[in-house]
């Protein structure tokens, strides 16, 4: 998976909250969309979907762990996108807007830092169903910054991206 943000805004200490537009793409292997075999093949190595047809298949039931508030952007049309390549891998991008909470530290307010994370996880699979990786391949960053954000009164000073596997009484 990776993460492009867009911009940071309405980052609230009272509230200790913040709001994000990002992209957040993830890729997996489904097997019976496989259509190496087929003359589609010939014709195209991928097949993007209509986003009408993005219920239809199977996706990851991600969510954000430290979400107060969340939409998927539908500005124009739905920001919804499903790539699918001839051995069956996919790939589900979708633009968000969220409201996410940042515990933050304000003992030497307005002279502090603070860490704000999003934290990202499965609703009801396990680990042993579903595993969630940072894909860093072809010298890409998972998680990406828009080179012209800009924020009143904060700098955005470092970013990193991090695995924290939780048991919940679910599972």
């Amino acid at each position: 998976m990776t993460i492009h943000i867009n911009t940071i805004s309405a980052i609230n200490e009272v509230n200790m909250d913040y709001n994000t537009d990002l992209i957040f793409r993830q890729s997996w292997y489904d097997p019976r969309l496989n259509y190496s075999g087929t003359d589609w093949a010939k014709k195209s190595p991928q097949i993007t979907l209509h986003y009408s047809l993005i219920d239809r298949i199977w996706v990851p039931d991600s969510f954000f762990r430290n979400a107060k508030e969340g939409k998927r952007s539908d500005i124009t049309v739905p920001n919804r996108l499903i790539r699918i390549h001839l051995d069956g891998k996919v790939l589900y991008s979708q633009r968000l807007l969220l409201k996410l909470d940042c515990q933050m530290k304000l003992q030497k307010f307005p002279l502090d830092n603070q860490t704000c994370v999003v934290n990202i996880g499965s609703y009801g699979f396990g680990t042993t169903d579903l595993a969630f990786f940072w894909d860093e391949t072809q010298n890409i960053s998972a998680i990406r910054v828009n080179e012209d954000l800009e924020m009143p009164d904060f700098v955005l000073s470092n970013h990193e991206a991090r695995y924290c596997n939780r048991t919940t009484a679910t599972g």
